[in-house]
């Protein structure tokens, strides 16, 4: 069949005739080499530019757009461009197969995930979740291929964050910087790193830990903690100092009633750390074993004909892990909602007692104020705020909202120093690596830590008014 030639112009292109419905009609331009008209049975009309590459030795097809959305005009210097690509011995259709090629941030993420900060970082679990809650909804990055992401869209991301959280800002920047860069050392990418040169906000080390009378509200308000597993775990951390990816990851492996301790087989530092579960209140063993009865419910509720998936996996999971979880990782993941709610609680106690001591209420109507209001706990907060305030209250300073959950970790250290430890001592029970301290550390006998760490143990529980030591765990039953 003979080459239908035309003169693109607007009344020819309109006046086509359509082929019957399943069939398609080519035309060429008079004018511009290799630029066609193909029009479809239904109507549709687009442009395109077919040209035979010297390169590839057979012809390709460039399309260009639909008419009358890209014009006349339009299509001929598309094509003039292609041609010139064509006549340099480059094949137009590499840039575009490419770019389907192409990955978005989100699947580069996953594969650094997999690839790198799975089997090399132990805080692989923060990186994905900083992914997940602020960078995987923000479409300007996670889902955009990655020669589409620029400096602006990073610094804008960071910039937002950075107006009310300026140090998860600077995590989140050196998160996305740390995937670039993996992906440009491993050949996945191959051009500049788009998240360098931003300049993080300042940070200032934090020296945050619960102080003697912030104590007893923090106690309370733990022992009124509806999910117990939250509750043991954030006791832990207070009793052991340790970090809280270690704790979350806890197994019962790695725990000796007999000898009273727990072998962490690899910390953060890369070493293994022993933590002496022998303190003097007997805490720590008795919130293990107030874990270990638990395996108990959790199989008797997986037995149960209702049982569902989630039943069965933490069952199957709470005869490995001490906080056991019915997710992927088989413990506890994030424990932050818990910690939000503890927070919360300590707040909403300290607004009951003010206007408790302004009103002379007695002990039996502020527990019962307080029973009511932890479980609508977000409304109450917000009507004893209104409440203080017509009794022209200072509630500036109530709650610890400021606290962190690593400041409990912060906390037992700053309590042993103000009990009288050594700045090494201090540096053993809390696995601090050093190289002036590593060689000290090594001539130290694991006594005077563990009497160190008591010492500030008795005086935190003397602080918050939970002694003798048998109230640390009976709190919760009152």
């Amino acid at each position: 069949m003979a080459k239908r030639i035309i003169t693109f112009n607007k009344s020819n292109i309109e006046g086509l005739p359509l082929p019957k419905m399943g069939d398609r009609d080519t035309y060429h331009d008079s004018k511009i080499n290799g630029l066609q008209l193909r029009v479809t049975g239904n109507g549709v009309k687009t442009f395109s530019v077919y040209r035979w590459v010297s390169t590839e030795g057979k012809p390709e097809r460039v399309t260009l757009g639909r008419f009358p959305d890209l014009s006349i005009e339009k299509a001929r210097e598309k094509a003039t461009t292609i041609n010139a690509a064509i006549a340099n011995k480059e094949n137009p259709n590499d840039a575009i197969r490419a770019d389907k090629a192409e990955m978005t941030f989100k699947q580069l993420f996953d594969v650094y995930l997999e690839r790198w900060a799975k089997p090399h970082k132990k805080s692989w679990e923060a990186d994905h979740h900083n992914y997940r809650r602020y960078i995987q909804d923000y479409t300007k990055i996670s889902s955009r291929k990655l020669s589409r992401i620029t400096k602006t869209d990073i610094a804008n991301l960071h910039s937002d964050l950075g107006k009310t959280r300026p140090i998860i800002a600077n995590r989140v920047l050196a998160l996305i910087s740390g995937v670039f860069g993996r992906a440009i050392e491993w050949g996945l990418w191959n051009k500049q790193n788009p998240a360098q040169g931003i300049r993080k906000f300042p940070e200032k080390s934090r020296d945050r830990f619960i102080q003697s009378e912030e104590l007893p509200v923090f106690f309370e308000s733990l022992a009124h903690e509806p999910s117990e597993l939250l509750q043991d775990y954030f006791m832990l951390l207070l009793l052991t100092g340790v970090r809280r990816s270690n704790l979350m990851a806890m197994r019962w492996d790695e725990i000796s009633f007999e000898r009273k301790e727990w072998r962490i087989p690899e910390t953060k530092n890369g070493t293994p750390q022993i933590i002496s579960l022998d303190d003097t209140q007997g805490a720590m063993l008795r919130i293990l074993e107030n874990r270990k009865a638990k395996i108990k419910e959790y199989k008797a509720r997986a037995a149960d004909k209702d049982a569902g998936e989630y039943e069965v996996k933490l069952a199957a999971n709470a005869s490995k892990w001490v906080f056991p979880s019915a997710g992927s990782a088989g413990h506890l993941v994030e424990p932050r909602k818990g910690w939000e709610r503890i927070l919360a609680r300590t707040e909403l106690f300290q607004l009951i007692g003010l206007i408790a001591e302004t009103n002379k209420w007695d002990i039996e109507k502020i527990q019962e104020a307080k029973i009511e209001a932890i479980g609508r706990l977000g409304q109450a907060i917000s009507e004893y705020r209104d409440i203080a305030n017509k009794l022209k209250l200072d509630i500036t300073a109530l709650g610890l909202r400021n606290l962190r959950i690593h400041d409990l970790r912060r906390t037992l250290g700053s309590w042993m120093a103000g009990t009288g430890a050594s700045t090494v001592i201090i540096g053993r029970q809390l696995n601090h690596k050093s190289a002036t301290a590593t060689a000290v550390y090594s001539r130290l006998q694991q006594d005077p830590v563990i009497q160190a760490r008591n010492k500030a143990l008795t005086a935190i529980f003397g602080a918050a008014g939970v002694m003798p030591s048998a109230e640390v765990i009976a709190m919760r039953k009152k």
